[in-house]
């Protein structure tokens, strides 16, 4: 995977811009993505399709996840939202290919979702009732120390 590009700012501070102000020029006429993340594609919106519930659902979780992180995403960020939607729907069906942890990480990653962000997904109960689905691993709790003895 490809270095991400320094940002005008780390361009400035590390005098890239004064050793060569031609490149300065070049990287001022370069295409930014421009508009909103817009609405989510046809596919997920298919009444026809029975995994498009899934995938719009994702889709929406991952707005969201972006939101709370303070994340605004882009027309240039369309590709990846849906790839991150297809996974997370694939997983939550419980039918994950090997390679979708992997790529899973990869779009969260690339799309700044930290930590926060990626609980924010993650989290599969009735949102409007405030409650969510548990499983064995959310209950188990580590058992109490047992009280500190001395011998004498």
């Amino acid at each position: 995977m490809a270095r991400p590009p320094k940002s005008d700012i780390e361009h400035a501070l590390s005098g890239a811009d004064a050793k060569d102000p031609a490149r300065k020029r070049a990287r001022a006429s370069a295409i930014k993505p421009k508009g909103d993340l817009g609405p989510p594609p046809p596919k997920f919106l298919d009444k026809h399709s029975p995994s498009a519930g899934q995938h719009l659902e994702a889709w929406k979780d991952i707005e969201m996840a972006a939101a709370a992180n303070g994340v605004k995403l882009t027309a240039g960020d369309r590709i990846d939202v849906e790839m991150l939607a297809r996974i997370m729907a694939r997983c939550r069906r419980l039918e994950p290919q090997s390679s979708d942890f992997a790529n899973y990480d990869k779009f969260s990653t690339k799309l700044c979702l930290g930590t926060a962000g990626r609980k924010l997904i993650h989290d599969t109960g009735d949102k409007a009732a405030g409650t969510t689905e548990s499983d064995e691993w959310s209950n188990l709790t580590t058992p109490p120390a047992p009280p500190a003895t001395r011998v004498q």
